[in-house]
């Protein structure tokens, strides 16, 4: 809390642009935990407003003809670093959805680990019926060009 003590005004919270009235675009990061993902012609369209401590973010990605997906986990960069938990089994949780050129629909969460700078998305079924994984270059489907993923989340910031 800030207090002025000649102008009478308080503020809580922080000072910075993304007051929670206010959407700020910004660019995510596109990688894979074993390395060798690239955007390449690929979009990604993301935005975050603030509220105190709490970022509320939105990310939009779809693959283009010279995206690569590399190995390992797929990653999208947070626009700041999480906030700490209590257990490395706790994290942050949000919406998440990816569709295969629109052919299916993979609906699933995206997992922010405390202290983490990026996300992952999660789905609960894949196009071959196995359980519950990381999005991968082969998981939920197989992506390629025209695929997309969408997120939505709040977590608290460092």
């Amino acid at each position: 809390m800030t207090v002025s003590q000649a102008g009478g005004w308080a503020c809580w919270g922080r000072f910075a642009s993304g007051s929670g009235s206010a959407w700020t675009a910004y660019t995510p990061t596109y990688a894979a935990s074993g390395g060798g993902a690239a955007l390449g012609n690929g979009l990604i369209d993301a935005e975050y407003t603030l509220n105190g401590d709490e970022c509320h973010t939105r990310i939009s990605f779809v693959a283009g003809s010279t995206t690569t997906f590399g190995s390992g986990g797929l990653r999208w960069g947070l626009p700041f670093t999480a906030a700490a938990l209590p257990n490395s089994n706790m994290f942050w949780a949000g919406s998440a959805m990816c569709s295969d050129a629109g052919l299916a629909y993979y609906s699933g969460i995206c997992r922010i680990n405390g202290g983490g700078t990026y996300l992952v998305g999660i789905s609960p079924t894949t196009a071959t019926g196995s359980a519950a994984t990381e999005w991968r270059a082969t998981t939920p489907f197989t992506w390629a060009n025209g695929d997309y993923a969408s997120f939505g989340f709040t977590y608290k910031i460092a």
